[in-house]
């Protein structure tokens, strides 16, 4: 058994690090029951919890709109190359048929796909996928 203080936990590298009592490092009464597997064990558990909960906590879901129109390929190519991302990420899609509003239609035209990130135009024509990652974490990052 090894007289220990207190634990603590490197969140960098999930390492547990122990401190032996103070003075003359024998082991009191509390010290005896420390079995190190088990504090190992319970502590690398909570580590992963507690890194999990402020994974979900610091990240927000971004919200993608497609502006689209019936029958444009570009616009299916880009909806299947956003799909695996918006799983990643846990964005919504929201597709907008542009021809459905006469607005929409006079802004975009031709000029379609158009995607924004929140409020933010993300790509127009064809998407890259690596950029749309770097915009969707940068959305997801609060400020």
């Amino acid at each position: 058994m090894i007289p220990v203080r207190w634990v603590s936990l490197c969140w960098m590298c999930d390492s547990v690090i122990l401190s032996r009592s103070a003075g003359n490092n024998q082991p009191t009464s509390d010290d005896r029951s420390f079995q190190p597997s088990k504090l190992l064990t319970l502590n690398l558990r909570l580590l992963t919890s507690v890194r999990s909960h402020f994974a979900t906590m610091s990240r927000t879901s971004p919200t993608v709109t497609l502006y689209t129109r019936p029958g444009c390929h570009l616009c299916e190519d880009a909806k299947s190359i956003i799909g695996p991302l918006l799983a990643e990420f846990g964005a919504t899609l929201r597709e907008v048929d542009i021809d459905t509003d006469a607005r929409l239609t006079d802004e975009f035209g031709h000029d379609i796909p158009v995607v924004f990130i929140n409020d933010r135009k993300a790509a127009k024509h064809r998407i890259d996928p690596e950029q749309f990652r770097r915009q969707l974490i940068e959305a997801s990052t609060p400020r």
